[in-house]
């Protein structure tokens, strides 16, 4: 399978939140393991801001909290998305 899959350019003033209406998720903690359950909407959602981070040439400590006012549903454990940079030598 091949996709073309389109990802926002960042402006250099905001980061895209990208979150797709009914995506959904859920984070569990069980002994030090970490499972991240997602329906369809919520995988997209959660590659695409990814990739979008991944590709763009964001601020250092640029990141997302996928928290209850992106997503509307309290959680007991949320997520957060950071992009890592390379420390310069």
């Amino acid at each position: 399978m091949q996709l073309q899959i389109d990802i926002p350019n960042y402006d250099g003033q905001a980061q895209e939140v990208i979150w797709y209406e009914d995506a959904d998720y859920t984070i569990d903690v069980f002994d030090g393991e970490v499972a991240l359950t997602a329906n369809r909407e919520g995988l997209i959602s959660l590659a695409r801001q990814m990739l979008y981070m991944a590709y763009n040439d964001l601020p250092e400590g640029s990141h997302v909290h996928y928290d209850p006012f992106l997503t509307g549903k309290e959680r007991a454990c949320e997520l957060i998305l950071v992009k890592k940079y390379k420390p310069t030598a």
